[in-house]
């Protein structure tokens, strides 16, 4: 159970959320005000045309029965109610000038919603009540323009607040209330949604760095704005309670807990992955696929654990693929995945350039190209100058060199034969090994080297903080004109010769075929394992 925590109390309001207690058959109801004549009638209200009062928020009101087959409409030179039933015969008319009986039931079911959590220890007491509207020119007669004011005094007293405790945000005044997007899609007024996420802002700024929990009550008002609403809230608080009626309906941060993943959710999300994709961002894509997302989301659409998987790889982690994998999918990134992680450091670090590349990353992608260098450099010498294929000499991890595992010529050429079986490789010890491969991979690492000589100075920049544009220029245009680098259409680094010839000589063919074939293999999980059954 959450700790229990203040809150503020956001709402929108709509017509039905001030309805009029009349006495109907003996006894009172509550019935609605004809939408043809709501702001006439509130504003009559609020502008004191008649005596009025609003009749305690919470249980009181909602233990008044409602009677739906009944609206009443307002004449404003009378001053007078006339309740018509659905099939139109009238009853009345009620003279408002003996006074009127406003009441507020959804917020009502809000109230006993906040209660209920207040004694089951969920919540503590309100600091905040925030509500919003519309009041537009010229005016709309279906328009609750004025409940906020007509609720304010009832609602401090019910939430044990003082009035200036109780605002009220209009966020149209004038303008169409909706917008189009792109795609042709209906939405809230930018303008709208700009004013009701300032109002949040200034409510989140009163408490600083620690707010309160952001209570949103899903009555009425114009439904496009309890989105907007909603988000607002958790990017500016953080943490909030939907309440629709009297129940608790999600409880936390934006996780989307509760419910699945919408179809048009699911392809967004896909859509965007794929960008990021072709950008080279995988860690970005993996990110912006399982940031808010439920255990129960990902096992609708698993595809977005095992892209983790592969960000994690990217970086050099151990992504423990196969504990990722359920038994039952036959997965395209399992078994490319495999494939790369089996062909070893040089190719991962080759991918790393070619991605850095492709989101024109210079600093990252130069870092990457001396990464590549080095891991290549190693897995030959394990290679070829290892006493045996499966005992590798070179821990890659470590940097150790295992003595033991090299030939007695090679360890007498290298002056060895006396040593400890481990000892670090250094750089010097690196440079005398390189020398004894085979002529064809010792002249791929020698042709690859040389085509980096004249950046080997900015690696020490690199590694150590980020180059500047001028910097990124020059690299960019030496290795460019090496021929390493291709900056201006993909693969940008997995086709250059020198690639390809060092990674011949460790068994790895067509380097660009494999990256994309990665890419395809993500792109095709998502759509096979997106929109299952949790």
């Amino acid at each position: 159970m959450p700790h229990p925590r203040q809150f503020v109390l956001m709402a929108t309001l709509g017509r039905t959320d001030i309805q009029v207690i009349l006495p109907l058959g003996g006894r009172p109801h509550r019935v609605s005000v004809a939408t043809s004549c709501t702001r006439a009638f509130q504003e009559a209200c609020f502008q004191n045309h008649f005596p009025w009062k609003v009749h305690p928020v919470g249980d009181p009101t909602l233990a008044i029965p409602e009677d739906r087959t009944i609206y009443v409409h307002f004449d404003p030179q009378a001053r007078t109610l006339s309740s018509s039933s659905v099939p139109g015969e009238p009853v009345g008319p009620y003279d408002c000038r003996g006074g009127v009986t406003l009441c507020a039931p959804i917020l009502s079911g809000t109230l006993v919603a906040i209660q209920r959590l207040q004694q089951q220890g969920r919540l503590k007491e309100a600091l905040y009540v925030l509500l919003f509207s519309t009041r537009r020119e010229p005016p709309e007669p279906s328009e609750p323009s004025f409940a906020a004011p007509i609720l304010k005094t009832a609602l401090a007293e019910a939430f044990d607040l003082s009035e200036e405790q109780v605002s009220e945000c209009v966020f149209l005044e004038r303008g169409d209330v909706y917008q189009q997007d792109t795609w042709g899609e209906r939405h809230l007024a930018c303008d709208a949604a700009r004013r009701i996420d300032s109002a949040v802002q200034q409510l989140q700024m009163r408490y600083g760095n620690d707010p309160p929990l952001a209570v949103i009550a899903d009555v009425g008002g114009i439904p496009e704005t309890k989105s907007v609403l909603v988000e607002s809230a958790h990017y500016r608080f953080g943490e909030v309670l939907l309440l629709r009626g009297t129940q608790p309906t999600s409880w936390g941060p934006a996780s989307g807990a509760g419910r699945l993943i919408s179809p048009a959710e699911s392809l967004q999300a896909r859509r965007q992955v794929r960008i990021l994709l072709n950008m080279g961002a995988f860690d970005a894509a993996a990110r912006l696929a399982n940031t808010f997302v439920t255990v129960e989301q990902r096992r609708a659409e698993p595809w977005r654990v095992w892209l983790a998987a592969v960000a994690a790889s990217f970086h050099g982690e151990n992504p423990q693929a196969e504990l990722l994998f359920a038994a039952e999918y036959t997965s395209e990134i399992r078994r490319e995945l495999r494939r790369v992680l089996a062909d070893g450091p040089p190719l991962l670090a080759a991918f790393r350039v070619e991605a850095a590349l492709r989101g024109e990353a210079w600093t990252d992608a130069l870092r990457a190209t001396f990464t590549f260098l080095d891991a290549s450099s190693l897995s030959l010498i394990n290679r070829y100058l290892s006493l045996h294929p499966d005992r590798p000499c070179v821990d890659l991890r470590t940097s150790l060199l295992r003595v033991d595992r090299l030939s007695e010529p090679t360890r007498h050429a290298l002056g060895l034969s006396d040593r400890p079986p481990k000892v670090y490789l250094s750089a010097e010890l690196l440079g005398r090994l390189l020398p004894r491969l085979p002529p064809g991979p010792r002249g791929a690492i020698a042709a690859l080297k040389s085509s980096l000589r004249q950046v080997r100075h900015f690696r020490n920049v690199a590694t150590h903080s980020w180059l500047t544009g001028e910097q990124c220029k020059t690299v960019r245009e030496a290795l460019e004109n090496v021929g390493l680098w291709n900056a201006f259409s993909p693969p940008h680094f997995l086709d250059a010769r020198w690639v390809i010839d060092v990674l011949g000589h460790l068994g790895i063919e067509q380097p660009d075929v494999s990256y994309q074939n990665l890419i395809h293999a993500i792109l095709n999980d998502m759509d096979a394992y997106s929109l299952l059954s949790a």
